[in-house]
């Protein structure tokens, strides 16, 4: 999921996935989701593609340039787990009785931000505390200014 928010001219992007693609690990662990690479684009072809439709932006620096870094203070990052780790996925009922998966990060993001935890002062670093965490699987939240509320920013 990725979307601007108004009152702060920021971008929230949340990940149900590994945080340094885990899958380029080659490793295979139980209850972890994985799709094949795709054959027709490759890492060289997705910068180029980048470049292109950022070029008109102003102030844009090109991502093909070897002093290139991102820009931490315009955007959010929610992920499920440290790169070390694997983003899993648990199996859940459904109430016509149908089973499926769901990330167990995104379903323990959603209880959080329904929950009485989250509130008008609730920061993006809180929500690593309320969030389920195991030893083999802790979410990472990664901004420049952690500690700016997720509702009501002024």
């Amino acid at each position: 999921m990725c979307w601007p928010s108004p009152a702060s001219h920021c971008i929230t992007v949340i990940l149900d996935c590994c945080h340094l693609g885990g899958v380029s690990r080659g490793l295979s662990e139980p209850g972890v989701q994985m799709s094949s690479p795709m054959k027709w684009a490759t890492l060289k072809d997705m910068l180029l593609t980048g470049d292109n439709k950022l070029r008109s932006y102003p102030g844009y620096q090109s991502i093909l340039s070897k002093d290139w870094y991102p820009d931490m203070g315009s955007h959010i990052i929610l992920v499920a787990c440290k790169a070390h780790q694997f983003a899993k996925l648990k199996m859940v009922e459904g109430k016509d009785r149908v089973k499926g998966y769901i990330g167990i990060f995104m379903d323990s993001l959603v209880q959080v931000l329904w929950s009485s935890h989250c509130m008008r002062e609730t920061m993006y670093a809180d929500l690593v505390h309320y969030l389920d965490q195991t030893l083999h699987q802790m979410p990472v939240i990664a901004r420049e200014h952690r500690d700016a509320r997720i509702w009501y920013q002024e």
